[in-house]
């Protein structure tokens, strides 16, 4: 009877301990993002007014050399975390201006439609920003306590 051939096993097949390897491996380099950009820092902090957190406010870092800038949404507890681009967390390393507003001109045509929000941050923490940061490789926790809210409490009066 003649003998048959089989088919020469794969090198998976022969070593089944390398096939594991690379499997575990590609999946550490994926939940660290392969080892990330040098070039960014992730940056993480809280921003307050007069001693609350403040939600919903834009925090953005624009890199004093030029380049892309990083935003955030600050959320109910005024945490933020920067996003460079939709696929890199953080901002570029080294020094930032630095904006906080929480003005939103609204948008009538959202589902459901989304109303104005006026500036609540005095124009020294946006449109002329005092504020700077420095961003290092690795983490950097930079926290805002602004001060000097502008919006109108109940029972405040305007001088004239």
């Amino acid at each position: 009877m003649p003998s048959r051939l089989l088919p020469a096993a794969s090198p998976q097949h022969r070593h089944p301990v390398i096939g594991a390897v690379v499997i575990v491996a590609c999946l550490v380099a994926a939940a660290t993002g392969c080892g990330g950009r040098s070039d960014v820092g992730r940056v993480s902090g809280m921003v307050t007014l007069d001693g609350t957190p403040l939600a919903g406010a834009r925090v953005t870092f624009q890199p004093t050399t030029g380049g892309a800038p990083s935003h955030a949404l600050t959320d109910a507890t005024g945490r933020y975390d920067l996003q460079y681009s939709r696929s890199v967390a953080g901002a570029r390393v080294g020094d930032h201006e630095v904006t906080i507003s929480t003005l939103d001109k609204g948008n009538p045509d959202a589902d459901p439609p989304r109303p104005p929000r006026p500036e609540q941050v005095p124009d020294h923490y946006n449109r002329r920003t005092t504020l700077t940061a420095s961003v290092r490789p690795g983490a950097t926790t930079v926290d805002f306590q602004l001060t000097g809210s502008t919006a109108r409490r109940a029972g405040d009066h305007v001088r004239r």
